[in-house]
């Protein structure tokens, strides 16, 4: 499988509650470009979306199934929350056994963990990046960094 892990575009600082902290004008232009340099990658496109409930997160989903042509309705799991565990998310993406491209969307710092577990590699997720993994398995250190997106790639 190619996972691709994203973190939400940029959030507005205050809100009712860190759930409804939506994205500002620079996040959603940071999303859509961010997605369009992946789309120019010429990789597969999704065949599975999975993203976090809060707001911000399905903003950041929302804009891209407007800017491809991926026609898929995502899944909304609370498991992709901030505070969420990777092992729980390990278990999740090792139940979607015909998934060829999975794109996660959620928040710091449950993507950098992620992505530290299946790869080895250390890496700070700043707002809209996304990381290609190519993983055939959802154990520790199976999976390999291809790519990464980002506002300074």
């Amino acid at each position: 499988m190619m996972l691709l892990v994203m973190r939400h575009g940029e959030a507005v600082s205050q809100a009712s509650s860190d759930f409804e902290r939506h994205l500002t004008r620079r996040g959603e232009e940071q999303v859509v470009d961010n997605y369009n340099k992946f789309l120019r990658l010429q990789q597969p496109l999704p065949d599975l979306i999975i993203t976090s409930p809060l707001v911000r997160a399905r903003q950041t989903t929302e804009l891209i199934l407007e800017s491809s042509d991926v026609r898929i309705e995502p899944e909304v799991s609370d498991i992709l929350v901030p505070e969420g565990q990777v092992d729980d998310v390990l278990n999740l993406l090792s139940k979607k056994v015909d998934t060829k491209v999975c794109l996660l969307v959620s928040h710091q710092p449950l993507v950098s963990y992620l992505v530290h577990r299946l790869t080895d590699v250390e890496v700070f997720l700043e707002t809209s990046m996304i990381v290609g993994i190519q993983t055939e398995s959802f154990e520790p250190h199976c999976g390999e960094v291809k790519w990464h997106i980002d506002d300074y790639s």
